[in-house]
């Protein structure tokens, strides 16, 4: 475990021997999902160490959970394909559920969210983006990174700090930290993977990374949030 002077708790993990921990939880406010197979010491790790209200399930019935949903504080993203019980682990955890009237179901990977803000992948219809703005009582934003259609999946957020991947432009990430009024680090995690959210959990109170995270990485990280 490693912290600097902000009380960052910086952690490695894994799940089931993967590096891709967000691909298989969902994080925001102090709340979280993890799939229902998920180790108990993940949990536990997710539990102490981010200091989050854990649930188990699955969203649409799909096991990746941090590509099926994006939520803060208050407010759920869930494709419509959520069944009524899944729907119910939200409402546990003093989550509203918000069903997005849409044909698109990753909402993990087309989006970020935090009490703050919500940033948009361009390919989400601007009507759509609105209505979930709507339900999240927050502003936003589009911005997409170079040769990657999908912004979700480059930002892992919380109402403190982001991680941003290196695939977006200077001005996007000042546009990121503008929007979601959060630090970023831009950074890649489990040895130069892009796509930071899957290799990330992120809370108010510290950042769990994949295990193949490098040293280097970790030092990008720690000194870019300092």
């Amino acid at each position: 475990m490693k912290e600097n002077s902000e009380r960052l708790i910086l952690r490695l993990a894994s799940v089931q021997k993967s590096p891709f921990i967000g691909a298989y939880a969902a994080v925001g406010g102090s709340r979280g999902i993890i799939y229902p197979s998920s180790p108990k010491s993940f949990e536990t790790i997710l539990e102490k160490e981010l200091k989050l209200e854990v649930r188990r399930t699955t969203v649409g019935m799909v096991s990746a959970v941090g590509m099926m949903t994006a939520f803060n504080g208050r407010t759920a993203v869930v494709p419509r394909t959520i069944n009524d019980e899944e729907a119910c682990i939200f409402n546990e955890l003093g989550l509203e559920v918000f069903r997005v009237p849409s044909n698109m179901l990753a909402w993990g990977n087309l989006m970020a969210t935090n009490d703050r803000g919500a940033v948009f992948s361009g390919v989400v219809p601007r009507h759509v983006a609105r209505v979930i703005a709507e339900a999240l009582d927050v502003d936003y934003d589009f911005v997409t990174p170079k040769g990657y259609a999908v912004s979700g999946s480059s930002i892992v957020t919380s109402n403190r700090w982001a991680l941003v991947s290196k695939s977006f432009s200077e001005d996007q990430v000042a546009r990121i930290e503008d929007i979601l009024k959060v630090k970023a680090a831009v950074v890649t995690v489990n040895g130069g993977y892009k796509q930071v959210k899957v290799g990330a959990l992120v809370s108010d109170f510290g950042i769990l990374l994949g295990k193949s995270t490098t040293g280097v990485e970790l030092f990008e990280l720690q000194s870019a949030l300092a």
